[in-house]
């Protein structure tokens, strides 16, 4: 069965979350409740700053097969790992006012900058 994912930031983008995944299924726009928008790590890929939580996304279905090459690509090696962003399990609301529990990544909280901002 495959694993709902909550998507944000930069794996909102088709191309992102396409071209790393080929299982990828849109399902919804969603929101998550209690989280804000946030800069607080300094991308080398896009040149600027990223958000690491935020109040709407994306939420897709992805195979289990091919989460490995997202956990890849988000800088997860798995529990305990010396991660960027952790694996965790959150509960979106989709835009047919739908709560979903979908996995999400989160940067870890020892990891967070101050007082940066978004490269556009």
């Amino acid at each position: 069965m495959p694993t709902k994912y909550f998507a944000n930031g930069s794996n909102m983008s088709n191309e992102e979350i396409e071209g790393a995944r080929k299982s990828v299924r849109f399902v919804s726009t969603a929101s998550l409740e209690g989280y804000r928008l946030a800069f607080t790590w300094k991308s080398s890929k896009r040149g600027g700053d990223v958000a690491n939580s935020v109040v709407w996304g994306v939420l897709y279905e992805i195979e289990d097969d091919d989460l490995g090459g997202l956990d890849l690509k988000e800088g997860y090696r798995g529990e305990g790992q010396a991660n960027i962003y952790d694996r965790n399990v959150v509960e979106v609301t989709t835009d047919q006012n739908l709560s979903v529990c979908a996995m999400s990544y989160e940067m870890r909280c020892d990891l967070v900058a101050v007082g940066l901002l978004p490269a556009r």
